[in-house]
């Protein structure tokens, strides 16, 4: 029979990787339930970023999310301040992107009485389609990878 100072012990190793548990899972922003437990009762869970080069990086999340707001706003201000950055650097950044991808992405109108705006352009939204179908692509073959190796 174990004694009581034993199973306290237990107790509390118990106890600490249970709350190690919950406090990993509160941190994880992975919603896609492919984590693995291992020995201690941590979790591991695989990471990635995949991003479009050329001569350095084109085009990734950032950019992406830049453009969906974009999209959803109808301006790059706006945008920006969602992303909580300035507007000259989520210039800055449209102007790289389009020079790296040799295309422009976005359609400019300039203030005046409509007070201006921005809008995608057909070919950027075709590339915004093609970078979707990729990275759900991209993740669905990471899955099965990471369930293959650590299932």
């Amino acid at each position: 029979m174990i004694d009581l100072d034993k199973r306290l012990y237990l107790f509390k190793v118990r106890l600490h990787a249970l709350l190690e548990r919950e406090d990993s899972q509160k941190r994880s922003k992975d919603t896609s339930g492919w984590q693995t437990i291992i020995s201690g009762g941590s979790y591991v869970k695989v990471a990635y970023k995949v991003w479009l080069d050329k001569n350095g990086k084109a085009f990734g999340e950032g950019p992406y999310k830049l453009l969906k707001l974009i999209e959803k706003t109808g301006s790059i201000n706006r945008a920006a301040s969602e992303m909580e950055m300035s507007y000259r650097k989520a210039w800055k950044i449209l102007k790289i992107v389009e020079k790296k991808l040799e295309f422009e992405l976005i359609e400019r109108k300039i203030g005046g009485m409509d007070g201006g705006g921005s809008q995608i352009t057909d070919q950027g939204r075709e590339f915004m389609k093609s970078y979707e179908k990729f990275r759900k692509e991209v993740k669905t073959s990471l899955e099965k990878i990471y369930k293959k190796h650590f299932s």
